[in-house]
């Protein structure tokens, strides 16, 4: 039979033709690799993930809430004029949220001499 596109024959060994079509397996499991390569997989692969990661996110997360916390509490003492317009768009700007619909904010924000491209 003939070789499928991109697939080599049964028999294709060594330097044949239909062989060098054929990009080489890059092994991705410990399990296709040769033996020099394969421990160095096994070892990464057991190498554990850095604890502090999960713990820096947590952080990261209450020192945004803690913030948007305080100047909500700002904004409270502030006149009471849109003083809820401008807390969401504190806690907003803190939390990275989106701020309020453009029809809600129409005096906070200066409009942007360039367009926004969406």
């Amino acid at each position: 039979g003939r070789a499928r596109a991109g697939l080599p024959t049964a028999h294709a060994a060594g330097r044949h033709r239909a062989r060098q079509l054929v990009p080489p397996v890059r092994p991705r499991h410990a399990c296709q690799a040769p033996r020099r390569l394969r421990d160095a997989l096994l070892r990464r692969a057991a190498r554990a993930r850095p604890v502090h990661t999960a713990e820096q996110s947590a952080a990261a997360a209450a020192l945004r809430l803690q913030a948007a916390g305080a100047l909500r509490a700002r904004a409270r003492h502030q006149a009471p004029t849109g003083a809820r317009v401008v807390r969401e768009a504190a806690a907003a700007a803190v939390l990275g949220a989106p701020l309020a619909p453009p029809h809600m904010r129409a005096g906070l924000l200066p409009r942007s001499p360039i367009p926004a491209s969406d």
